[in-house]
């Protein structure tokens, strides 16, 4: 699918694949010039196993590349992405059409009728207090890259 990111005056358009439980979203023009190597830029992962006890699922969300999406913009991917594959009427008006109907998905009119992502302006943080034990960021831990093939990463027909 697909998730144009309000960028100064236009749009940057990500692709959204889902594989199995996980989600990987990268920049459609790397996707078109790498395919199924193109660097996944957020992953989302699914959990489903408290859904049968207490109906919960969790949702973990990783900024591969900091650089490239900020966390507002990655909190409203995530946001758009589950508004539009959650609601069964954006889910079948333009998902179900993008991936098995390409042909008859229109870009200008699904901008029109809200698919796009305006990340809210970076907050400046409350100034910290002596007393406050968390550290300023949390420590750096190793992230092991992939490249999409190994994700299965495929395009849908």
């Amino acid at each position: 699918f697909l998730c144009p990111l309000a960028k100064g005056e236009g749009y940057l358009t990500l692709v959204v694949q889902w594989q199995g439980k996980q989600c990987l979203i990268t920049w459609l023009e790397e996707y078109q010039q790498k395919g199924p190597d193109a660097t996944p830029y957020l992953c989302l992962s699914l959990f489903d196993e408290l859904k049968a006890t207490s109906g919960l699922g969790l949702l973990r969300a990783d900024i591969v590349h900091a650089g490239e999406i900020s966390k507002p913009e990655a909190a409203a991917i995530i946001k758009f992405v589950r508004e539009w594959y959650v609601s069964e009427n954006r889910f079948n008006k333009w998902v179900k059409v993008f991936n098995q109907r390409p042909q008859e998905f229109d870009f200008h009119e699904f901008i029109r009728d809200g698919g796009r992502v305006v990340a809210a302006p970076l907050e400046k943080p409350a100034p910290k207090s002596d007393a406050d034990p968390l550290p300023e960021k949390p420590p750096e831990r190793p992230v092991e890259h992939k490249p999409l093939t190994e994700l299965n990463f495929t395009p849908k027909p």
